[in-house]
């Protein structure tokens, strides 16, 4: 992540939550975000100023971004305006699997309109598997989904019961 777009997101939070911001809680904070890319920070930071009531934690800043998942046409979106400058996109790891399935950034960079909108469609049915991690973890924890598991992964034919 860019040290000016995280101190810009840091001072942001500083002006929304009324408290300062100094540099020893900016080289804590980057210690422990500098992983994320600059969409992530950003997206963070403003979905903690609409969520939050205090100065945040960077677990928090973390959990913002694992508790809300864009949709496929959010993020398809997100693409799009990514594609202005391909060579310093700043995308998602999400929408970066899906985008390479789909041929990568620079073949969408060259597109038309047309081509995009066909795209569109790949990129999306791309995009939605991220979101099976969720059925995994229901699988492994939810006593139904648990045993739908077992059934499926068991080898010996399964009898239907009428």
């Amino acid at each position: 992540m860019d040290k000016q777009v995280f101190a810009e997101q840091m001072g942001n939070l500083g002006v929304v939550f009324d408290r300062e911001v100094s540099k020893q809680v900016l080289d804590l904070y980057y210690e422990d975000l500098k992983s994320l890319t600059n969409a992530q920070m950003i997206d963070a930071v403003t979905k903690w100023r609409k969520a939050g009531r205090f100065f945040p934690r960077p677990s928090e800043l973390l959990d913002m971004l694992k508790t809300s998942k864009s949709s496929a046409g959010e993020a398809w979106a997100h693409v799009l305006k990514q594609l202005r400058d391909s060579q310093n996109a700043d995308l998602t790891p999400a929408e970066l699997n899906a985008v390479n399935e789909i041929g990568g950034i620079d073949a969408l960079a060259h597109m038309t309109y047309s081509q995009l909108e066909f795209k569109s469609k790949d990129f999306k049915v791309a995009y939605t598997p991220d979101r099976l991690g969720d059925l995994k973890e229901r699988l492994d924890h939810d006593p139904q989904f648990k045993a739908l598991g077992k059934l499926i992964g068991n080898d010996k034919p399964v009898r239907i019961l009428e």
